[in-house]
């Protein structure tokens, strides 16, 4: 069984826009999501608040469940990625 990942980086400023953080699903064309950062909260909490948004408009859309999405996250060279699990627990195998 295969799983969506959500990738998380950090987007710096610009002439245009400040710093942001980016959330997306890679083979998944168009589902993105930018959000300012928020200097209130941690690298972590910027990182996981935009991977939470998306991934409640994606799942959501595409799976319809009734269970909350909950998401673990690890760090890769370019910034976080974020997976489902499933509610009642993980299950390895």
């Amino acid at each position: 069984m295969s799983y969506v990942a959500i990738e998380t980086k950090f987007l710096g400023a610009t002439n245009y826009r400040g710093e942001r953080v980016k959330a997306s699903i890679p083979d998944w064309h168009g589902f993105t999501e930018t959000a300012p950062y928020d200097y209130a909260l941690s690298i972590f909490e910027n990182h996981q608040r935009v991977a939470q948004s998306l991934a409640d408009r994606f799942f959501n859309y595409y799976v319809k469940a009734d269970e909350p999405i909950t998401l673990v996250s690890g760090g890769i060279k370019r910034g976080m990625v974020w997976v489902r699990i499933h509610p009642n627990g993980a299950h390895l195998s």
